[in-house]
């Protein structure tokens, strides 16, 4: 039994703002001034210079400057996102050259160089938070939209790498590799509180955003939002069905979203929780059109412990991680009358260890293995009303998948690099599987560009 059954993606039109019937209200209870790096403060006041510092971690696992990854890259930063006033993930994504969105008023879908159509939940680009793998186990699907687990208030950076990602991060990764960097305490110093409402659809959000560096050099990050909307009574006509009307009521769409993250020296640790809940009117499932309580559900964990340091008189950066997630959705779909519930229930734990030598000048050697144990990948199907012999299911599953990696970069003189990559995966669904990578870039080009690849927004400011 699949997903697709019982479920779809999208943003609800309820998440529109503008018109004349529009109120926006925002409240900063503080505000602090980011420090002069490029990826807290204000990049359209950056020298070319200091745009060439601009880092990103998504490309290789380790943070390099943008213009020496021998990959393009595109980095969406907090200031694009306040300026373009960009809501939700895949408004920012969609901004990048060769992203589409697309959304059924229950998910939304990122699709990239024309694949990624309604149906595939996301599962050929692989979503990180920090490094952490947004993707369940059940079915292999991530939400982005509104529905994203991180508020964007908590973003700093979005960073995304076009093109197959599998060498280093294996499954998932086909079409590219989307890695969000949160805040830290340091940068928000202090408490940014922020609330919105709007009448069209009695829309009401809150943001609370608060970070600090305590006295014991302890940097923590507490990010928290609701997001309530009672949804626009829309008309829908669904022809040869012979059903018609106004979905009064039936368009509403409630949600929480809670961060945490704690760091220390070389060590830090994140939890998520993210709840959402989203009325279906349309009945996606050829449930029954109009039908009242029908809904979509999804509540969320994902946490990870991180190490990241130099081993002591070496050249070695050793980097270990523990991470979990969970997933249970709840799809509430009539059928004839008959309420019906598909659930989808997934628990997995794994770690990552990595190893990146710099030992000999402009070289860089990474060794890396993951693992994960999917204890859990349940999905079921059951009448509400009475027992359906026929159509209640209950099919339990568990798995795992593990991979190693090798990552071999030089830089062969001024401004050209070459990486040779090779990834081997294996998986209790499918055979061992190779995922090879070579690449040569000349990052001359990308210094007469600037740190920005062309077709960002910050590129076209920077060339402007």
């Amino acid at each position: 039994m699949s997903r697709r059954q019982f479920r779809g993606p999208g943003r609800a039109d309820s998440f529109r703002f503008g018109g004349t019937n529009a109120l926006l209200l925002a409240v900063s209870l503080l505000t602090t001034p980011m420090p002069a790096l490029a990826r807290n403060g204000d990049i359209t006041q950056f020298s070319l210079e200091e745009l060439l510092d601009v880092t990103v971690v998504g490309a290789s696992k380790y943070e390099q400057r943008q213009d020496e990854v021998a990959a393009s890259v595109s980095v969406l930063t907090r200031e694009d996102i306040r300026t373009f006033g960009w809501r939700s993930i895949d408004e920012a994504l969609a901004s990048l050259p060769g992203v589409h969105t697309t959304y059924d008023r229950q998910y939304s879908y990122v699709g990239t160089r024309g694949f990624g159509l309604p149906g595939d939940f996301n599962t050929r680009l692989l979503f990180t938070i920090n490094g952490n793998r947004l993707n369940d186990d059940v079915y292999d699907f991530v939400l982005s939209g509104q529905a994203f687990p991180l508020d964007l208030e908590a973003v700093e950076r979005i960073e995304y790498l076009p093109g197959p990602g599998g060498a280093v991060y294996g499954q998932n990764a086909l079409f590219g590799v989307v890695n969000v960097v949160t805040r830290s305490g340091a940068a928000v110093d202090g408490l940014e509180v922020t609330a919105s409402y709007q009448d069209l659809d009695a829309e009401k959000q809150y943001h609370l955003t608060w970070g600090q560096r305590l006295a014991n050099d302890i940097d923590l990050l507490v990010s928290a939002a609701a997001f309530r909307a009672a949804g626009e009574d829309h008309y829908y006509d669904f022809g040869e069905a012979g059903v018609s009307g106004i979905a009064r009521g039936l368009n509403g769409w409630n949600e929480e979203k809670f961060f945490l993250r704690a760091a220390r020296g070389p060590w830090s640790a994140e939890f998520i929780h993210a709840d959402n809940h989203r009325d279906d009117p349309t009945a996606q499932f050829f449930g029954d059109p109009l039908a009242p309580g029908q809904y979509q559900r999804d509540r969320q964990l994902f946490a990870q412990l991180e190490y990241d340091d130099a081993l002591a008189d070496s050249d070695l950066q050793l980097t270990g991680r523990l991470f979990l997630g969970r997933e249970r959705y709840f799809g509430r779909v009539v059928y004839d009358g008959l309420p019906f519930m598909a659930t989808g229930s997934g628990n997995w734990r794994g770690m990552e260890l990595r190893l990146l030598s710099t030992a000999v000048a402009g070289h860089k050697l990474m060794l890396g293995v993951e693992a994960q144990d999917n204890s859990r990948r349940d999905q079921g199907n059951h009448n509400l009303v009475e027992p359906d012999p026929v159509n209640d299911l209950e099919v339990p599953g568990s798995g795992w998948r593990a991979g190693i990696y090798v990552q071999d970069e030089w830089r062969l003189g001024t401004g050209v690099v070459a990486t040779l990559g090779l990834r081997a995966d294996d998986n209790d669904a499918t055979k061992a599987q190779l995922s090879p990578r070579a690449a040569l870039d000349g990052t001359s080009w990308n210094h007469r560009q600037g740190a920005l690849r062309p077709g960002t927004p910050c590129a076209e400011r920077v060339r402007a």
